[in-house]
């Protein structure tokens, strides 16, 4: 209980301290002044799937100190927190806690829970940037399921397509069974400790074939060879 009163006090004094120093108006602050010298910071963006963790705050905190000694040598700071609202570890997280239910869902209904999923972790994960003490612009984040930005998107994709960036052309497209879904490159693991092995086996023919009987000496044994680089096919 005494340990529970302490960290509570902790907490509030935090809150107090962030209040009292104006970490919230920070921002919009040092937006205003005339300096001549200006430092942006695009903000890769954290999934939104799931409580904020440890490698958030790294990955916040490192980037505010970055912001701030650039704000205190005398530069106006941009600095525009986003959230990756689309893709596997949003849908892996609905779908997982939907459970055998997702299998009679149609696409646009996953999607839809996918979306409510991931705006109710944006605002957990906002929540915690904000009280960590995080210098942002937090009234205008960038969301990428948000349909300007999914049209900007598309008027860059057909810009790079003018330019003759886009191309049709082959490549293996990875599946991934467990999910049901196509895997990006960055998707796929490999361990790296791992050898390949190749092996030779053989295999005796108990009854050999009338033509090869013909061709062989019938008191001889007659085997068959394989031979694989996937011995773990062989079972």
């Amino acid at each position: 209980l005494h340990r529970e009163a302490g960290l509570r006090q902790q907490s509030d004094m935090e809150l107090e301290i962030q209040q009292k120093c104006g970490f919230s108006e920070l921002y919009s602050w040092q937006r205003e002044r005339k300096v001549k010298t200006e430092f942006c910071l695009h903000d890769g963006p954290p999934y939104a799937n799931g409580d904020p963790h440890v490698g958030h705050a790294l990955n916040k905190i490192l980037k505010d100190i970055a912001n701030r000694f650039h704000m205190m040598r005398g530069s106006k700071v941009h600095f525009v927190p986003g959230w990756d609202c689309h893709g596997l570890p949003i849908e892996t997280k609905v779908l997982s806690e939907l459970g055998v239910d997702a299998q009679s869902l149609s696409a646009m209904e996953i999607r839809e829970k996918a979306r409510s999923f991931a705006q109710a972790a944006i605002e957990k994960q906002k929540s915690a940037f904000v009280r960590w003490g995080v210098m942002a612009d937090w009234n205008n984040c960038y969301y990428t399921f948000d349909p300007k930005y999914e049209a900007k998107q598309l008027r860059v994709f057909y810009q790079m397509y003018e330019k003759g960036l886009v191309y049709r052309s082959y490549k293996p497209v990875y599946w991934s069974p467990s999910s049901r879904t196509a895997l990006a490159e960055a998707e796929l693991e490999y361990n790296p400790e791992h050898v390949s092995r190749s092996i030779y086996v053989r295999f005796p023919l108990l009854r050999p074939p009338p033509k090869l009987e013909s061709l062989t000496d019938a008191s001889s044994p007659v085997s068959v060879l394989v031979w694989t680089t996937q011995p773990w096919t062989i079972p």
